[in-house]
């Protein structure tokens, strides 16, 4: 396979200039937070999503998908639903929510995270997406996904379910995936594992060695087996 790593630019995804207009078929978008303390984070992280989107929706093809994976948070303690200011930037840039998953790990609150994250697709606005297969292995719209998803000190390294499950029934093969702020690699993997092509944004080159290790486990860190299968048996794919 491919290496992740190669398929990695480390620069500001804000500027994806590696992409052209509408190349992507799908591109699945995991933010980074700026600050959990002051109302200036906030003003700033909303501004900081807007940018995100905009470009997300230059790389993506109209009848494309933008997945976005978040997790709420305590904000001076009080609930800061993540999930609101990522719907509220994506529809200042012309998309519409059309499925939202919950991915439950715990229910014990964990520092500043709580134990649940958001999956939500978007579409442009009126637009049903080039193909919609609606995500029919994954209903309800809880998705309990219980494996610790830790890789040394990265807290933020997502489970590989979402992007594989949005990236197998949203795409073919061949397809261009783009992950703005890859983080740890997951969503650029799940797209090479599965036989898409791959291109990953990451602002900071210090994960070059986290992709790597991430790589080298990748399968290790599925808790659903179904979703598994699909990296070592292409035949259990959705269809």
């Amino acid at each position: 396979m491919v290496s992740a790593l190669s398929r990695v630019i480390f620069g500001d995804a804000r500027h994806m200039d590696r992409v052209g207009n509408h190349e992507a078929q799908l591109t699945f978008l995991s933010p980074p937070y700026v600050g959990h303390k002051t109302r200036q984070e906030h003003v700033a992280e909303a501004e900081l999503l807007r940018e995100l989107f905009a470009e997300s929706v230059r790389v993506t093809v109209p009848d494309g998908i933008i997945a976005t994976y978040n997790t709420d948070f305590r904000l001076n303690g009080t609930m800061y639903e993540r999930h609101d200011a990522v719907r509220d930037a994506a529809e200042a840039n012309g998309l519409e929510l059309f499925v939202h998953k919950i991915r439950v790990r715990t229910y014990k609150t964990d520092l500043y995270r709580l134990g649940y994250s958001h999956v939500l697709g978007f579409r442009q606005r009126g637009i049903r997406p080039r193909v919609n297969r609606q995500l029919p292995e994954y209903r309800p719209d809880v998705w309990y996904l219980p494996a610790s998803q830790r890789i040394g000190d990265f807290r933020d390294a997502i489970p590989p379910e979402p992007p594989a499950i949005f990236i197998a029934n949203f795409t073919d093969p061949d397809d261009l995936v783009v992950a703005p702020c890859a983080g740890s690699g997951t969503a650029v993997l799940a797209a090479l594992g599965l036989g898409r092509r791959a291109t990953g944004y990451e602002i900071d080159p210090g994960r070059k060695q986290t992709i790597q290790e991430r790589e080298r486990r990748f399968l290790e860190y599925f808790s659903d087996e179904r979703v598994r299968l699909w990296f070592t048996d292409p035949t259990t794919q959705p269809k």
